[in-house]
């Protein structure tokens, strides 16, 4: 039965001959995978610290592009129960735009998220080298791994994607102890890093939200009034809006568009 230290050892070689380093852990929230997922980094590359584990799009741009040949990132909460899949779409995309610097710099990267399935086929199955999955066996211990080699979870996500079933015999599986109990990484540290983050993220999907809901409306007034079906008086009366509202929020451009692109109507 292999262990996580030959799982690392592999990840290691794979590197080193210039293959990606891939690898993704999931798990129930509270199941340990961010403590394996920073083990597994620190077993990987000594110099681990809090400015490599990253939980957005942003902070991983900049991660990769400031680590060293031979260093680890985990991306925690890589993708989070909350996110739309539109939002999951956006998160993956970063990765892949990332990828041939991640190969060039021979980075390790730990992709940490609730479910496997979750991910993308793209990720699921091509990129990830291997799956490590945390889990409770009594809904009270913590600790407990299973592992899925890259055939095993391949055929994993085929048979199981519809259900989200683990259902492949892993092919390997133990424990591991609690990371933050190693001192490596300051926990408070780590957990105010965290909520930051997810705030901020909140924020962007917000506005992401915002933006759509803008251009909706804006685009639905251009064509009621454009074609004569109401008038500018009864858009206003209908919406509650004033005509300054309806200038300024909707009319407008938003900062990442062109100008030249929209058919606005001169409020």
């Amino acid at each position: 039965m292999a262990t996580l230290e030959d799982y690392a050892k592999h990840l290691q070689q794979a590197v080193e001959n210039k293959w990606d380093g891939i690898v993704m852990v999931d798990g129930l929230e509270g199941s340990g995978k961010s403590s394996l997922a920073l083990s597994w980094a620190y077993e990987l590359d000594r110099s681990m610290c809090l400015d490599r584990v990253i939980f957005t799009p942003k902070q991983f741009h900049e991660a990769v592009d400031k680590a060293k040949p031979g260093q680890a990132i985990v991306w925690d909460e890589f993708i989070s129960g909350g996110m739309s899949d539109a939002a999951i779409t956006r998160v993956q995309r970063e990765v892949k735009m990332k990828m041939t610097m991640i190969r060039k710099k021979r980075l390790y990267i730990i992709l940490v998220m609730p479910y496997y399935f979750m991910a993308s086929r793209y990720f699921a199955v091509a990129r990830t080298r291997f799956l490590i999955h945390m889990y409770t066996p009594d809904g009270i211990k913590r600790g407990f791994w299973r592992a899925w080699k890259y055939e095993a979870k391949k055929e994993m996500y085929r048979k199981g994607k519809k259900d989200w079933e683990y259902c492949i015999t892993p092919n390997d599986r133990g424990t591991v102890e609690d990371f933050f109990s190693l001192g490596v990484i300051d926990k408070g540290a780590y957990e105010r890093k965290k909520d930051k983050a997810t705030r901020e993220e909140e924020v962007e999907i917000k506005s992401v939200r915002e933006k759509k809901q803008i251009k909706a409306l804006r685009n639905l007034i251009n064509v009621v009034v454009g074609n004569g079906w109401l008038t500018r008086k009864d858009i206003i009366r209908i919406t509650g809006y004033t005509k300054q509202t309806i200038r300024e929020r909707y009319m407008k451009p938003l900062p990442d568009e062109d100008d030249e692109e929209l058919d606005l109507e001169d409020w």
